[in-house]
């Protein structure tokens, strides 16, 4: 009789150890399926819509969440370099109050070098909040812990504008809402300060698109407008995006 009572115990701890093995199991699977087939969540900072001084509090803002933010280990580009950046675009924002055309082409040029610095940490912030080793907080609360805004995902049919990377090396797709009986007319450049550097693609009736040619290590900006009977939309912008 006792002989049999430790065989049931036994057996009861055994099947409630095979229990606890398969539900962390199943714990583990749920995760691993959620990281595969989660959509990634994207940084949208928008910057390059910003005033001289709310771009420069904007790229200040960034820098002082990512330093010493434990998700940062080695933040791209170096906060230093974005920090001396920041500080010759001010001097040069100070320096250009009087609106003295040379001083002014100075100011912008380097306003560019700050938008693409912080296109870049953009780009870094990204990658890190899709990677799962930055579980368990989810990729929204690292994109915001670095002062950044996370662009939730939206199904493709209610999607309005949208860029990403091509597949292949110096690519960029670009993709919009769909509309009836009317056209989408797409731009992109490198300098988006000066308007006539603005290089239009050919018109589509299907809502995307591809930019080919592109040189990498380098950042394009892109807008998209519709053309239909009830008249043509205004522009609207996207962040840069870095070519590959």
């Amino acid at each position: 009789m006792k002989k049999a009572r430790m065989l049931m115990e036994r057996k009861r701890a055994l099947t409630t150890a095979i229990s606890r093995e398969v539900t962390g199991f199943r714990k583990w699977l749920f995760i691993l399926l959620a990281v595969v087939t989660s959509k990634r969540v994207k940084v949208a900072n928008q910057l390059y819509n910003l005033n001289d001084g709310a771009l420069h509090a904007r790229g200040t803002t960034f820098v002082t969440k990512i330093s010493g933010n434990p998700f940062f280990a080695t933040p791209i580009p170096a906060l230093l370099t974005i920090t001396t950046a920041l500080a010759d675009f001010m001097a040069a924002i100070n320096a250009a109050v009087n609106r003295d055309k040379q001083l002014v082409e100075a100011k912008n040029a380097k306003r560019e070098t700050v938008l693409n610095l912080l296109a870049a940490l953009g780009n870094y912030v990204e990658d890190v909040a899709n990677d799962p080793a930055s579980a368990p907080a989810t990729p929204a609360e690292v994109i915001e812990s670095a002062g950044m805004r996370p662009r939730p995902f939206v199904a493709r049919g209610k999607q309005v504008w949208e860029v990403f990377r091509g597949v292949f090396s110096g690519t960029v797709k670009l993709f919009a809402a769909a509309i009836k009986r009317g056209i989408h007319e797409w731009q992109y450049t490198s300098t988006p300060l000066d308007e006539d550097s603005w290089i239009s693609l050919p018109s589509t009736t299907k809502a995307r698109t591809t930019i080919s040619g592109l040189t990498p290590m380098t950042y394009v900006y892109c807008r998209h407008r519709t053309v239909t009977k009830n008249g043509t939309s205004d522009w609207e912008g996207h962040d840069p995006i870095a070519v590959i």
